[in-house]
């Protein structure tokens, strides 16, 4: 039984998650404010369930994989979409490798997902899964779901680059740097507390002989 198909896919399936939670483990320390802790066990948990062959944890996985599919695609797409075709051509003229790490990442994340998908809905997977007496799931509703929920935030993501906060950082960089480049807000990360509202920015500036980028930060 240890040797079944199934459990094989669900051994190398959960490996594979485990091996993801502890980069993402290994990330959440060295990424974390200075003084602080960002334990992430998500990943590793997720993994070994599936890896010791819980079916409530697949059926739950393969669901969310299938919501993502789409919707990441599509927020992926939009970023592409978004930005001015100049501004892609001087990040892979002047920045090659950090480009090629953006994209690459997210379309590796994307591919990942795709094989968790595709593994988790081998025959012999599902009829252990209803051998267990998990119910069959339509997967179209989360693929529909993914799709809606990628067109608002790439939706989302277009008004955010376009809108005041993106406009302020713009002006404020090109204010900064003077004439002789185009700008572009490639980021906005707004804050809200009681007392204050605190806005950070990315702007990229660029022309035919260089590309740079601006971190912009303000409070009202």
């Amino acid at each position: 039984m240890e040797n079944s198909e199934d459990r094989v896919i669900l051994r190398r399936t959960g490996a594979i998650l485990i091996l993801l939670g502890i980069v993402e483990f290994i990330m959440g320390l060295v990424t974390a404010p200075k003084g602080t802790f960002n334990f992430q066990f998500f990943g590793i948990l997720i993994g070994s369930a599936i890896a010791f062959g819980n079916m409530r944890v697949v059926s739950v996985v393969r669901w969310l994989a299938c919501l993502g599919l789409l919707s990441g695609a599509l927020i992926i797409l939009g970023e592409i979409l978004v930005l001015p075709a100049s501004l892609h051509a001087a990040q892979w003229r002047f920045a090659p490798g950090a480009a090629a790490m953006h994209y690459g990442g997210q379309l590796l994340v994307l591919a990942l997902t795709f094989y968790i998908f595709r593994q988790l809905g081998r025959p012999p997977v599902l009829a252990a899964r209803a051998a267990a007496g998990r119910q069959q799931r339509d997967m179209r509703i989360p693929l529909v779901m993914g799709g809606v929920l990628g067109l608002a935030g790439a939706g989302l993501n277009v008004q955010m680059l376009n809108g005041e906060y993106a406009t302020k950082a713009r002006q404020e960089v090109a204010a900064h740097t003077g004439p002789g480049f185009e700008y572009f807000t490639t980021g906005v990360n707004v804050q809200r507390t009681p007392a204050k509202t605190i806005v950070f920015a990315r702007v990229q500036a660029w022309n035919a002989q260089e590309l740079r980028e601006y971190p912009v930060q303000w409070e009202e």
